[in-house]
């Protein structure tokens, strides 16, 4: 089983240091865009469409050598996906 990732670019973020810098970061996505694995995943990007792009996941977590525990030690600190259809309009 795989731990989930979202691929964003340039154009996604608007300004590249938000997917790093943000305590907080809300993703919003079409599930028509899940793929099974990061195999498949990998296979979508298109770096040449880009000129910046990174896999981003939950907070990360490092511990010291005294046992101190710190969540969000790198990136944001909560990664939150709300999934949104695409808009349809009536014909």
């Amino acid at each position: 089983m795989e731990s989930g990732a979202v691929w964003l670019t340039q154009e996604d973020l608007i300004v590249d240091a938000l997917g790093f810098l943000s305590q907080h970061l809300i993703v919003l996505l079409d599930p028509n865009e899940i793929v099974p694995d990061m195999h498949a995943a990998h296979c979508r990007v298109r770096l040449n469409e880009t000129a910046f792009g990174c896999f981003m996941m939950g907070p990360s977590a490092t511990a010291d050598v005294e046992a101190t525990l710190v969540h969000g030690a790198q990136g944001a600190r909560s990664l939150n996906i709300f999934f949104l259809s695409p808009v349809q309009t009536a014909a």
